[in-house]
């Protein structure tokens, strides 16, 4: 699935990445299945305790408990340590945030959700325009 915006940024040594319109489980399916994930914090708009999940875990047993809650519950905010990787955060859904200290990490990132065909020249595009968000219209084209 591919995101409608993007926001690439970089403060005090991290490199940031913002994905709109891309669902945190595919934000969190992005990484590897059996990695770590640790502080994970789950607000749902029902915030009942049962819903919480353990502090530490896999990307696969963590999709895996999400997509045990009832349809009615839906996910306000979202938060984990991904090992290795980045910190992840998701809010409302549909807006993904990922930050790490390595910019190799948020490449592989947009590299996994663009198209191959405009993966290299939207990587590039990202860089040259930090801070502005580049929005991919309906044909495809990316403009910032």
């Amino acid at each position: 699935m591919e995101p409608s915006s993007y926001l690439y940024s970089e403060r005090d040594g991290r490199v940031r990445l913002y994905l709109g319109g891309l669902p945190m489980l595919a934000g969190l399916r992005l990484f590897p299945a059996d990695t770590h994930v640790f502080k994970i914090a789950i607000y749902t708009d029902t915030d009942c305790e049962t819903y919480r999940y353990a502090d530490t875990g896999t990307i696969s047993s963590l999709v895996e408990h999400i997509m045990t809650f009832p349809g009615h519950v839906g996910i306000v905010e979202f938060s984990c340590e991904i090992a290795d990787y980045a910190s992840f955060s998701a809010h409302d859904d549909c807006e993904c945030h990922f930050d790490a200290s390595n910019p190799d990490v948020i490449r592989d990132l947009v590299f996994a959700t663009a198209r191959d065909a405009v993966q290299s020249r939207l990587w590039a595009i990202l860089q040259a325009t930090p801070d502005c968000y580049t929005v991919v219209s309906p044909d495809g084209a990316y403009h910032t």
